[in-house]
C-alpha cells in the first residue's frame, strides 16, 4: 500500500514533521505557498494547485482552496477508485466556498460521485 502525505498548512503543528517524512521516502503533496512557507525542497517535495486533479495509486485528489490566515492553505477531496469510498480532508478552515460538484473539473467526473 503506497504511503503519502497531504499537507493543508504550513503552521508547525501541521508540518513541523513533513522534512523527517520526505527523507523516509514518503511523498509530501501541498501548495506552493506552503512549500515556500516552511522552507522544504527535494524530490519527495510535491507541488500541487488548487482545482487541478492528481492520482496516486488508486485515490484520485482534488485539492481546493480553503480560508485560512495562512499562505495559500489545501483541502482534498479524495476519491478511491478501488473501494469506491470518499473522503473530505479540510482542517483549519473557517469557511468552504464549494457546494456541489465543481463545474470547472475536466476529465474524468470523478466529483460527481464525490459529492
Amino acid at each position: 500500500m503506497p504511503v503519502w502525505y497531504l499537507m493543508n498548512i504550513s503552521y508547525k503543528d501541521h508540518c513541523k514533521a513533513v522534512g523527517d517524512i520526505a527523507k523516509a521516502g514518503i511523498d509530501v503533496y501541498m501548495s506552493a505557498g506552503t512549500k515556500q512557507a516552511i522552507g522544504v525542497d527535494g524530490h519527495r517535495v510535491k507541488v500541487v494547485k488548487a482545482r487541478e486533479q492528481f492520482n496516486v495509486g488508486t485515490f484520485t485528489i482534488l485539492p481546493f482552496e480553503t480560508e485560512h490566515d495562512a499562505k495559500e492553505p489545501l483541502g482534498y477531496l479524495i476519491y478511491s477508485s478501488a473501494t469506491g469510498d470518499k473522503l473530505l480532508f479540510a482542517t483549519d478552515t473557517y469557511y468552504i466556498r464549494y457546494r456541489g460538484s465543481p463545474p470547472h473539473v475536466r476529465g474524468p467526473q470523478v466529483y460527481n460521485r464525490l459529492l
